[in-house]
């Protein structure tokens, strides 16, 4: 069973908040914050994906699901995680 792209992105929109900064916290990260932040870049890095031969920016561009893309860039954003880049 195989839903179609555009479903995906309504499947996202349904279950993420569509006005808080992040899924679980308000005001600062939750480790589930965390951890959908690392889920969601490393199956849309090109580079070294977190599963090989699994790619989700093919089968569903993260910029079409605005509320997976505004937590995702919201948590990337944050100083520490920031400052953890920039020593690994």
């Amino acid at each position: 069973y195989h839903r179609k792209r555009s479903n995906n992105c309504q499947i996202m929109h349904e279950i993420l908040p569509n006005t808080e900064t992040y899924l679980c916290g308000t005001d600062t990260p939750t480790i589930a914050d965390i951890m959908l932040y690392t889920l969601v870049t490393g199956l849309c890095d090109v580079k070294d994906p977190f599963c090989d031969g699994i790619l989700i920016d093919k089968v569903m561009p993260i910029e079409n699901c605005p509320n997976l893309h505004r937590i995702v860039t919201n948590i990337g954003d944050l100083d520490a995680v920031i400052a953890w880049y920039e020593s690994h």
